[in-house]
């Protein structure tokens, strides 16, 4: 495991992000929070490790400075790009909340997704994808896999 912590108390911006199903078959950034929490604990020894409010600043604040972007994204300010999610908080896997911040880090889902605003555009409204239909761009994946596949295997 990286030696995320040490890495934090030098200063170095460390993010989080994911790899595409190519390597672990998810995109889930609530997964990659909860297992990069987690996994520093183990590491470390130390159940005190890498807070919530840590993690949840590695996939947001750091990870818009890790692509150059910390000056317009990341954070919910005056003149920053209006990107947010609502998390649909009325579940029984994120009850009871005592802390906010450590539900959605450890116990929140993808599921719980409600709405995404990008840039200030609804791109996800009641947990569905809006403007897409989600079986065609599935399909037209699928077919493109299949013909990087066969180009691979004609070399």
């Amino acid at each position: 495991a990286a030696p995320v912590a040490k890495l934090l108390e030098r200063g170095v911006n460390v993010a989080l992000g994911t790899d595409g199903p190519c390597s672990n078959n998810d995109l889930d950034m609530w997964e990659e929070m909860r297992s990069a929490a987690f996994l520093q604990k183990l590491s470390c020894g130390n159940p005190c490790v890498l807070p919530a409010f840590e993690v949840l600043r590695m996939a947001t604040v750091n990870g818009a400075r890790a692509i150059g972007l910390g000056d317009r994204l990341g954070r919910i300010e005056e003149g920053m790009l209006a990107d947010v999610l609502l998390v649909d908080m009325r579940k029984p896997h994120l009850s009871p909340c005592n802390d906010v911040i450590a539900n959605l880090v450890y116990c929140a889902k993808s599921s719980d997704v409600d709405c995404v605003v990008v840039d200030g555009r609804i791109v996800v409204e009641n947990g569905r994808l809006c403007g897409t239909d989600v079986a065609a761009l599935c399909e037209a994946v699928a077919r493109r896999t299949g013909e990087i596949k066969a180009r691979c295997a004609d070399r």
